[in-house]
């Protein structure tokens, strides 16, 4: 009998290729999981087109590089989340 892989293998996959994220069916994923699937599937690419940062002094137009580099590390966050919400 050949066992399915885990969550933890499937992720390995995906983090290797620049794809959106392989996210738990939505039956078995919780609301976190759920949410930052959303994100990494939506927001993060994205992000890697570039973005601004708002603050109460000012904003900053992050692009280019700078916004792939932010995206990719943001990226990576986020799925090692997503494996501790498994």
């Amino acid at each position: 009998m050949m066992m399915e892989p885990n969550i933890s293998e499937r992720l390995s996959v995906y983090e290797s290729q620049q794809v959106p994220a392989f996210v738990p069916q939505a039956r078995e994923a919780g609301p976190r999981a759920q949410a930052i699937g959303n994100v990494l599937t939506h927001h993060v690419p994205d992000m890697a087109r570039g973005f601004v940062i708002f603050t109460d002094r000012s904003e900053w137009q992050v692009s280019g590089e700078m916004a792939q580099r932010v995206a990719q590390l943001l990226r990576e966050a986020l799925m090692d989340e997503l494996i501790k919400v498994e």
